[in-house]
């Protein structure tokens, strides 16, 4: 995350020893493989990597084609990124700055969609970061170089949404599935859906023109400008010459 150019974070987030122990056995497998990745790419490339001429090891599932040295490669899974580099990042925008943002976790089948991980990392959202910090859980697609994973089931994201729920985060969202109730807003106060989504489809909204619910006048965390706006799926056509 770059915030008008480089972070350089000063605060040393209080990582959970719950949360350390549940990744640490992932960031061993991990090291055991890059440990030897470098040597025997370039004649046994993986589904996942290949190396570079200058002894660095490029990720070929990332989108950003990151190509740091170990410990430098973003926020993959794949990757291998180190824990408290990724929650002290988290930390910076929400101490240091105004900055509106909103926290999306890719859930993918065996890898970070087990009850212990979900529970771990919600509690520490919701005390590092609090409760109207909005989070969002997106499902896997199999495409590409990583198919050998299945596609998330609807029901793994339903749970980790409810999971965060009960950790007391107020603004839950799951995506990439067809879920009108985990996509829609609903207030802290009353629990009255003020924000109802159906896809692209705006349908309710009980909010005043300050983002105030309409029910029982508690303030929704956010940038409101007035009334909705007229945003509904759309079939545009397309010329074919």
């Amino acid at each position: 995350m770059t915030l008008g150019g480089t972070i350089q974070p000063t605060i040393q987030p209080a990582l959970s020893t719950q949360m350390e122990s549940i990744t640490e056995s992932k960031r061993q497998r991990r090291h055991e493989v890059y440990a030897t990745v470098t040597e025997t790419e370039l004649r046994h490339p993986t589904a996942y990597w290949h190396a570079l001429t200058d002894g660095r090891v490029q990720c070929d599932v990332c989108p950003r084609e990151c190509k740091m040295h170990d410990g430098q490669r973003g926020m993959c899974f794949v990757c291998g990124a180190e824990l408290g580099s990724v929650l002290e990042t988290l930390e910076y925008p929400k101490r240091e700055t105004r900055v509106w943002f909103e926290i999306t976790t890719l859930l993918v089948p065996g890898e970070n969609d087990s009850e212990a991980e979900l529970h771990a990392m919600t509690e520490w959202i919701a005390q590092h970061l609090g409760p109207d910090v909005p989070l969002h859980f997106t499902a896997f697609h199999p495409d590409w170089k990583m198919t050998d994973k299945k596609p998330t089931p609807p029901g793994t994201l339903t749970r980790a949404r409810e999971i965060a729920l009960e950790k007391g985060l107020r603004y839950v969202y799951t995506g990439s599935v067809y879920d009108p109730k985990g996509s829609s807003t609903y207030c802290p106060g009353c629990h009255t859906c003020l924000i109802e989504r159906d896809g692209y489809d705006i349908g309710a909204w009980q909010l005043d023109t300050l983002g105030r619910c309409e029910v029982c006048a508690a303030q929704l965390p956010g940038v409101f400008v007035g009334a909705p706006g007229s945003w509904v799926a759309k079939r545009m056509p397309v010329r074919m010459s």
